[in-house]
């Protein structure tokens, strides 16, 4: 392999984003294609800072081995290296870049099969290299398929890869889960539309440690996969009577927004209970039986918060918020004051002023606007200075219409604009 050269420090951080991004797109002479042995190497001392970072990949006859440059040999090790090989990014460079020429030597349909895997796709490959049968796996259950490609060991014969895809489907759940059953297989049987990327990976870890969501969707004829994602990253929403019998008569195109919107209903519920100082709210809220119930509520304890009198609220939290970071229009106004907040609640008939806490704390900012029509419009300050949408609503909690949002998003952008103007010019007196 040729001597690596020192490229601009720019790029060497470029390459490192991609390869962040699982998708391996390194130009020579990072890498290197040998045509008479068919393998691909990888020099990434300069990127990783590290003399370990070199890296070789075998041929697909010789089953797609990972070895690592060490102490001047060459040593397998396939959990040095899982990134993306097979892309329409990659399927789309030179035929004679060095990614390009190992990428056309998989055949055609291993290509086609691993193609979606983002994470462990090198595994999958190995496998399909090593046992052509598991396809079978891959193309009736991808996620089971999946699931066992990363079970492998990290040096797996051939006889390892025969033993695990040879299993039943449950059993391969069994070794991942710590339980298996023909329910479970049901279940991966139902999930839709995912995209194999690592966070669906790790959704498939937090399962493991949360079997109670599977439970609780397993009779649901279908379950769409970003569905599945969110509720993984919430398993709390499942003490909620009324979330359950939600779920269990969702349509199954019932977008998972849906189950967002009814996350953000309970989260505001439970918070107009602590402002309001509801003894018990949460154990009152779990067990209400419906979300048509749960809504009620709110709308009783956000009229019960918006007719108290403002002087009471004042005494507790003192009048004056903290300044919002960026003005507002001619048709947009920063809430400033705790009497303000309650105010806006009383116009707009919905529990803004459940917000104190989280104002309070500088963690959110809250504004109304009055053209093209009344709305209170919460944003975020985000660590990088740029400002994204919380929430934008109507009275009585309505969504805006489409003109409106736009209104609305063009102010966003024009405060994110300053913020890069701003930045641009802090560099420049650099």
């Amino acid at each position: 392999m040729p001597e690596v050269h020192m490229r601009p420090m720019l790029e060497c951080h470029t390459i490192q984003h991609r390869i962040s991004r699982n998708t391996m797109i390194v130009d020579p002479p990072y890498c290197h294609y040998f045509r008479d042995s068919r393998r691909l190497c990888f020099d990434l001392r300069r990127v990783y800072g590290a003399p370990w970072a070199v890296f070789r990949l075998r041929s697909w006859e010789e089953g797609l081995w990972v070895e690592k440059r060490a102490a001047g040999c060459w040593r397998r090790d396939e959990a040095a290296f899982d990134y993306v090989l097979v892309s329409e990014e990659i399927s789309s460079l030179p035929t004679d870049h060095p990614l390009r020429a190992y990428h056309d030597t998989i055949p055609g349909n291993v290509a086609d099969l691993a193609k979606p895997f983002r994470q462990h796709q090198l595994r999958v490959m190995q496998a399909l290299a090593a046992y052509p049968q598991a396809s079978d796996l891959a193309l009736q259950s991808p996620l089971i398929f999946w699931i066992a490609a990363s079970l492998l060991p990290s040096a797996p014969s051939s006889k390892d890869v025969v033993t695990l895809f040879s299993q039943r489907r449950a059993s391969i759940l069994e070794r991942f889960f710590g339980h298996g059953s023909r329910s479970l297989v049901r279940f991966f049987g139902k999930l839709r539309n995912p995209t194999f990327e690592p966070r669906d990976f790790t959704a498939l870890v937090k399962l493991k440690a949360a079997p109670e969501v599977a439970w609780n969707l397993r009779h649901l004829p279908a379950v769409d996969w970003a569905l599945l994602r969110f509720l993984l990253g919430r398993p709390e929403l499942f003490r909620f009577r009324a979330v359950r019998e939600l779920l269990r008569n969702m349509p199954e195109n019932a977008p998972h927004r849906l189950i967002m919107n009814v996350e953000r209903l309970l989260r505001d519920v439970l918070r107009l209970g602590e402002i309001l100082r509801r003894g018990h709210a949460l154990e009152y809220v779990e067990t209400l039986p419906s979300m048509d119930d749960v809504a009620q509520v709110h709308e009783r304890w956000s009229v019960e918060l918006n007719a108290t009198h403002t002087q009471r609220m004042i005494e507790r939290y003192g009048d004056d918020l903290p300044k919002p970071p960026f003005p507002g229009t001619d048709s947009i106004f920063p809430i400033t004051t705790v009497t303000e907040l309650l105010e806006e609640g009383r116009t707009m008939q919905h529990c803004v002023g459940s917000y104190i806490e989280t104002l309070r704390e500088a963690r959110t900012y809250i504004y109304t606007m009055t053209k093209p029509e009344r709305t209170t419009i919460e944003i975020h300050r985000l660590a990088d200075g740029n400002v994204r949408l919380g929430q934008c609503k109507l009275s009585h909690n309505r969504q805006p219409p489409q003109e409106t949002m736009a209104a609305v998003y063009d102010w966003i952008a024009s405060i994110n604009q300053q913020v890069v103007r701003v930045e641009l010019n802090q560099h420049c007196k650099c």
